[in-house]
């Protein structure tokens, strides 16, 4: 005997409706920069220097290059710690303030970066550049502050390649060489003067290291250095390095970051580093050329 049970019930999945009016990752990513869109990141007790008269020349969307700090992932994690900790980036003014300049940052998150830790990139940079200059470059153009620069020399002038370094990935490896074809206005000609960007010895309480100059600190002599570890930190002295000097197996310098004295015992690139053999060392090791100078 067969049951008669009439027409079935249809089956229903009670979660299909919620998950076809779950967001999208880019409704997501819209929503945060819209929420974060008012938020601004500053430095509030930024020692100085102030540099009010310098913002006034900068007007909106122009291309700077800046000392901005490191954000986590979404960007709303105030990053003005003490030291801050960050890099130099390529990017574009989004407005600017009495002592400021205001560029985007990570989900949407304004940073208001100190105008004394800016310097406005010059569109001429690039020009007629000779092969072996020494620059600071940006790959992928001005953007957030998610990309950072680099370092390399001019390997053709007219189109404007730079090589660099490409990483080892132990210490018995020598790093490769990479060529890559660079914006004009996405580099930064290093002159071996102090300006942002440039390569330094430093010395901060009695040692010696290699850093990055940012920016003249608050009393005279100091400076603001991006030392070896990212941190932003105010020395006693900074000493721009020759990185227009090339250097040959068998010449003295001073290498890596505690600027030993060493031998050069290897060349890279070349020109873009250096295998030395420190003094009083049996250990041989591979610096790029930011952090090789000429002995004292």
């Amino acid at each position: 005997m067969v049951a008669e049970f009439g027409e079935p019930t249809p089956l229903t999945n009670p979660t299909a409706g919620a998950a076809e009016a779950l967001p999208t990752v880019a409704e997501k990513k819209a929503e945060g920069a819209a929420r974060h869109a008012d938020e601004v990141l500053r430095w509030a007790d930024f020692p100085g220097p102030e540099r009010a008269a310098f913002t006034s020349s900068i007007s909106e969307r122009a291309l700077v290059w800046v000392f901005a700090p490191t954000q986590d992932g979404k960007g709303r994690t105030s990053p003005w710690s003490s030291p801050p900790r960050g890099a130099i980036h390529l990017t574009r003014a989004e407005r600017a303030e009495a002592a400021s300049i205001l560029v985007a940052g990570v989900g949407g998150v304004t940073v208001a970066i100190p105008a004394a830790l800016v310097a406005a990139a010059d569109p001429s940079d690039g020009a007629d550049l000779a092969p072996g200059t020494p620059v600071l470059f940006s790959m992928a153009g001005p953007g957030s502050l998610e990309g950072t620069s680099r370092y390399g020399r001019v390997a053709d002038g007219e189109m404007v390649t730079v090589n660099e370094l490409e990483p080892a990935f132990s210490e018995d490896e020598e790093p490769g060489v990479v060529s890559q074809f660079v914006e004009r206005a996405w580099l930064r000609v290093l002159d071996g003067k102090l300006a942002l960007g440039a390569p330094v010895v430093y010395t901060a309480e009695g040692a010696t290291g290699c850093g990055v100059y940012v920016a003249p600190g608050p009393t005279s002599g100091q400076r603001w250095v991006l030392n070896a570890a990212g941190d932003l930190e105010l020395v006693d002295a900074a000493e721009p390095i020759d990185v227009g000097r090339q250097y040959r197996v068998g010449d003295e310098v001073r290498a890596g970051y505690d600027m030993a004295p060493a031998t050069v015992i290897g060349v890279s690139g070349p020109g873009l580093g250096y295998v030395v053999a420190k003094k009083k060392s049996t250990v041989r090791s591979h610096h790029a050329f930011t952090c090789v100078a000429p002995p004292r």
